[in-house]
């Protein structure tokens, strides 16, 4: 960090990697920019969402009510900007690349593949283990081949 000093660190939601580069920056006074800030989970993502955001100096928020809380956390006003959601923004972009096009950038050596994201709950472990296993049992049955 100290051999090349950004003049920005960009991080974004609610996990502990996002605190940890947030963290990097205001405790080397790097300017810190937070995606999605002032969201509300009900689960212990929240406390680090608001610790990252906390700690940035600009906030990129989704909506208004998120733009309200981070007010009501005593961020400054003229440090928020209401941009949408990003993850939203591309999932409903028209002007997506081909999947071919993906395939190839990517080297993806296969036709038929699928991809999975699991976000658990954090503070729910003990149910972890039902909960995948819940999960995969759903994935086999939507008709698709899991290895």
């Amino acid at each position: 960090m100290r051999e090349n000093r950004p003049d920005l660190i960009v991080v974004h939601g609610d996990r502990v990697e996002t605190l940890a580069g947030a963290t990097v920056g205001a405790l080397n006074n790097i300017l810190v920019a937070h995606i999605e800030g002032g969201e509300r989970s009900g689960t212990v993502d929240e406390l680090l969402r608001h610790s990252v955001s906390k700690l940035s100096h600009l906030h990129f928020v989704a909506h208004e009510e998120a733009r309200t809380r981070l007010r009501q956390m005593g961020e400054l006003p003229e440090s928020i900007f209401v941009i949408g959601s990003p993850d939203i923004d591309v999932m409903l972009a028209d002007r997506l690349p081909p999947l071919e096009e993906v395939c190839r950038h990517y080297a993806v050596p296969f036709r038929d593949y699928a991809i999975f994201i699991y976000h658990p709950v954090t503070t729910e472990l003990a149910s972890l283990r039902r909960n995948i296993a819940n999960t995969v049992g759903a994935l086999r049955a939507s008709g698709g081949s899991l290895s």
